[in-house]
C-alpha cells in the first residue's frame, strides 16, 4: 500500500539537526485546520510549505518522488487513505488530486483531513477551483524587517510566514 511507506509522525524528518522554526502561518493553520476539511499551502519554492505541513500531517504522500507519483497515477484514490491529516506534497504534479480532495470534502470529510502543498501551477489545471471547499493559505519568502525606532530584525518569512525576531541583520 502506498501510505505504509509514507506515514510519518509529527517529528521533523528532513533535517534532524535543524529545529523547526515557528512561523506566523502556524497560528493561522492552528485556527483553520480544526474547522476546515482541506487547506492548501501555496508559495514560492523554499519558503517552508512542506516543513510547516509536516508538523501537522500524520500521512504524507510526496508526489515529487517519481515512484510514489507513478503509484498515485495508477490509483489516485490511494491518496485519500491513511491517518488524517493527509499531506499531499507537490499535488500539482498530479492535478486530478485537487478534484479528488474536493469530492472528498463534498462527501463530508472531517475538518483537518487534508493539507495540500505546492509551489508551481499544474500543467493541466484542476477541473474545479475548489472554491468553498479548499482554502488557500499563502506563504511568503524571507525578508528583512525594521521594527519601531528603526531597530533591525529579521522577518523569517513575511506574511503568513516565519516569526519575527530581533536578531541583527547583516
Amino acid at each position: 500500500m502506498l501510505h505504509d511507506c509514507s506515514v510519518y509522525g509529527k517529528k521533523q524528518l528532513n533535517y534532524p539537526f535543524v529545529p523547526y522554526l515557528s512561523r506566523i502561518v502556524d497560528h493561522e493553520l492552528n485556527e483553520l485546520l480544526p474547522t476546515l476539511p482541506a487547506v492548501s499551502l501555496e508559495g514560492a519554492e523554499g519558503v517552508g510549505k512542506t516543513e510547516t505541513a509536516l508538523q501537522r500531517a500524520r500521512t504524507v504522500y510526496r508526489l515529487d518522488d517519481p515512484a510514489r507519483l507513478e503509484i498515485a497515477q495508477a490509483d489516485p484514490d490511494l491518496l485519500l487513505s491513511g491517518d488524517r491529516p493527509i499531506l499531499l506534497d507537490e499535488w500539482q504534479r498530479l492535478p486530478p488530486v485537487w478534484d479528488k480532495v474536493r469530492r472528498a470534502v463534498d462527501a463530508g470529510a472531517q475538518p483537518g483531513s487534508f493539507l495540500l502543498t505546492g509551489s508551481a501551477s499544474p500543467k493541466q489545471p484542476a477541473t474545479h477551483s475548489g472554491a468553498g471547499r479548499i482554502v488557500t493559505v499563502r506563504m511568503r519568502p524571507p525578508g528583512n524587517w525594521r521594527g519601531n525606532g528603526g531597530q533591525a530584525g529579521r522577518l523569517h518569512a513575511g506574511n503568513s510566514g516565519f516569526r519575527v525576531s530581533r536578531t541583527p541583520v547583516f
